[in-house]
């Protein structure tokens, strides 16, 4: 009766997966000292306070909050939500953006158990091993063309599809559907000997040739490892905040799909709010205000796809809120698109200009709030949405020594020779893609970089197990096939080594290149297929968020 009582009326509120925990995880004489507390005490705050004393101890509940989060949340003890507040709460909350979770990555010194003693997955076999980090145009690219005849192959990664990120902006507002964009990991191989791991991969062990994977699903049953004679890494990289107050909590990130859900959920959430007569103009103004960070490919594409949502589709069902929309763009260099030829970024500067879309130059943000962001002059910006679209950075996985020390560069990159082998691993390991950096030749962290070095990887490594040594005729060379950029109103900017190229017949070339880069037939039907229901039927203006 006791423990029910304290149960339903006390600790159930606010912690009831953590109540679960103790009831199973501590003894006896434990569970009755901390009910015991509860009547030693009068009001509802101190009897937290009694209890946390031996809530501390649970390894679990400790693990998962931290002894500060325990603190901040047990002045909450006070607050006694109903259900439906408790919902509201949440929904009102922007959830994290962050692509990586640090809980997966804590010091390898607090790891329970040393890798040797984890559950081998890929025990049971003498076949040569080769595992795979990442899915994404370099690991997808190295899947579709790797040669299985001589080994296993192993995928780990927590994402079970590729991206193709191009279109990505694309999906945020409508113009594609989420699923025409995206290729199912586990059909890309229908081999025997093809194994998909749905779990991230916290720590490299180069000595015994083992990994830690942490799954994705049912975490509370622990890691296993999983064993490799041949590594290929190619987790791409994260989100760079560069240390920006507020960047983490209040911006919006566009890296995965579930960010572009997001987005897309944010903008009509904002048009709709606006409609409420309560609001006055200036705070109509603030939420129809949509701000991206990052004057570069990903910021430029979005305000260029927002925009056309706005233009062709909101202003049909919020005629009466079009005079208060605002579309901005906050670079920090004195350039937008500063990878194009001068010329194509004044003709975007001036798109942009007759558009609307106001673009900032030179100016740095130093804070991101709920409502906006402060520039570097003091200038406050008030906005419904931010946007944060600047800025790469190195996985967690190459931190503190996760990575078994593997070469990394300043950028904490992996250093591979001119073959991606990974420098002191010749044999064993390879890098590619976006978290790699050739030693004599850095490149771009681009994805036809990606997509180039997988298909050659995928050829080399098969060599490789084929007995055939390498040599400097067959060492990866890089071919750029030129760059494009959409601006919004059915107008790019185009630019190859024999042209350039800007306006309709841009886009033309935009969207037909995109077009056949698809890698299954399934998206060559789908994503023509939503370009021209968009275009006869309008975007989906559909919000599912309860």
């Amino acid at each position: 009766t006791t423990l029910v009582h304290l149960h339903h009326h006390h600790i159930a509120p606010i912690f009831r997966r953590s109540w679960h925990s103790l009831l199973i995880q501590s003894s006896p004489q434990s569970i009755w000292s901390t009910t015991s507390a509860r009547f030693k005490t009068t009001s509802s705050h101190h009897v937290f306070d009694s209890s946390l004393h031996h809530i501390i101890p649970c390894k679990s509940f400790f693990s998962s909050f931290g002894e500060s989060k325990l603190r901040t949340q047990s002045s909450m003890i006070n607050r006694e939500y109903s259900t439906n507040e408790r919902q509201a709460s949440t929904e009102n909350q922007i959830p994290p953006q962050r692509s990586e979770s640090l809980d997966d990555y804590e010091p390898i010194a607090q790891q329970l158990d040393p890798i040797e003693n984890l559950p081998l997955k890929n025990s049971n076999t003498m076949r040569e091993q080769v595992v795979l980090l990442g899915t994404g145009w370099g690991g997808f690219s190295f899947i579709k063309n790797f040669d299985l005849t001589n080994c296993d192959l192993h995928i780990v990664t927590p994402r079970n599809h590729f991206l193709f990120t191009p279109l990505l902006a694309s999906a945020c507002v409508g113009t594609l559907e989420f699923r025409s964009i995206v290729e199912p990991v586990r059909r890309a191989r229908k081999e025997e000997n093809y194994f998909y791991n749905a779990a991230k991969c916290v720590q490299i062990d180069t000595d015994q040739k083992l990994l830690r994977c942490r799954p994705v699903y049912d975490r509370e049953k622990g890691d296993y490892a999983i064993r490799y004679d041949r590594l290929i890494v190619s987790v791409g990289m994260d989100v760079n905040t560069m240390g920006v107050r507020g960047a983490e909590m209040h911006g919006y990130f566009l890296k995965e799909l579930d960010h572009a859900r997001k987005i897309r959920y944010k903008i009509i959430e904002c048009f709709e709010k606006a409609t409420n007569p309560r609001l006055s103009i200036q705070e109509r103004q603030e939420l129809l205000h949509f701000v991206a960070i990052g004057g570069s490919f990903t910021g430029i594409e979005l305000m260029s796809e927002i925009h056309d949502f706005i233009k062709e589709d909101l202003s049909n069902l919020f005629p009466e809120l079009m005079l208060e929309c605002k579309l901005s763009i906050i670079e920090a260099g004195p350039q937008i698109l500063s990878t194009f030829d001068k010329s194509l970024q004044v003709y975007a500067k001036k798109h942009f200009r007759n558009e609307h879309i106001n673009i900032y130059t030179g100016r740095k943000v130093v804070e991101v709030r709920e409502n906006g962001v402060q520039l570097d002059d003091g200038s406050n910006i008030t906005a419904g949405l931010v946007i944060w679209t600047a800025g790469i950075q190195s996985r967690k996985l190459f931190h503190h020594g996760r990575s078994g020390g593997l070469p990394l560069d300043r950028a904490q990159r992996v250093v591979v020779d001119e073959h991606l082998r990974v420098k002191g691993y010749e044999g064993s390991i390879y890098a590619m893609g976006d978290c790699a950096s050739i030693d004599t030749a850095p490149l771009a962290a681009t994805a036809q970089v990606a997509s180039q070095q997988g298909k050659y990887l995928a050829s080399f490594v098969a060599q490789q197990l084929e007995g055939k040594e390498p040599n400097e005729t067959n060492s990866f060379t890089y071919s750029h096939r030129g760059t494009m950029a959409y601006i919004g109103n059915y107008k790019s900017i185009t630019e190859t080594k024999e042209f350039k190229l800007r306006g309709r017949a841009s886009w033309v070339l935009w969207r037909s290149s995109y077009l056949t880069m698809l890698l299954s037939i399934r998206n060559k039907i789908l994503v023509p297929l939503d370009w021209a229901k968009a275009w006869f039927f309008g975007r989906d203006v559909m919000n599912f968020k309860s």
